[in-house]
């Protein structure tokens, strides 16, 4: 039921996002399109899914419970071994709680939904606060 749960809040937040579309050589690598880059620390629940504990973030996710990290599930054919939460860079792990791979769960009815469990709890960092709030979905992401 949780998972239901989440299912359903992920995809509500990715139907208010706005969608731009930008040609591969208009946007530099890295570049962050209609935003701006967050302020270090302001988002620690954020996870980098690396190769290897000082090796480049491979994949992203989000801590939602001590030793849980919900990511897409495409990121588990890289061979992933290690997990970042909480650092501001994508190399190494400066500033961030350092875990390892114990477990890859793939949602069984959903096309890209995955789970991470790690092989310890994360207690420096607060998972991610999950919103009860209703919010009306009126765009079809997919």
């Amino acid at each position: 039921m949780k998972f239901a749960f989440l299912l359903a809040f992920t995809v509500a937040v990715a139907a208010l996002a706005q969608d731009q579309v930008v040609r591969g050589d208009e946007a530099p690598a890295f570049e962050i399109v209609g935003g701006q880059e967050a302020q270090v620390g302001q988002h620690r629940y954020v996870a980098g899914l690396k190769l290897s504990p000082t090796g480049k973030t491979e994949c992203g996710g989000s801590l939602i419970a001590p030793n849980v990290v919900l990511t897409a599930a495409h990121c588990f054919n890289k061979g992933l071994t290690s997990v970042v939460v909480g650092t501001h860079f994508l190399t190494g792990f400066a500033d961030g709680e350092l875990a390892t791979v114990t477990q890859e769960i793939q949602h069984p009815n959903a096309n890209d939904v995955g789970i991470v469990i790690l092989d310890r709890n994360i207690t420096s960092i607060q998972p991610v606060a999950v919103s009860f709030e209703f919010v009306p979905a009126d765009v079809l992401t997919w």
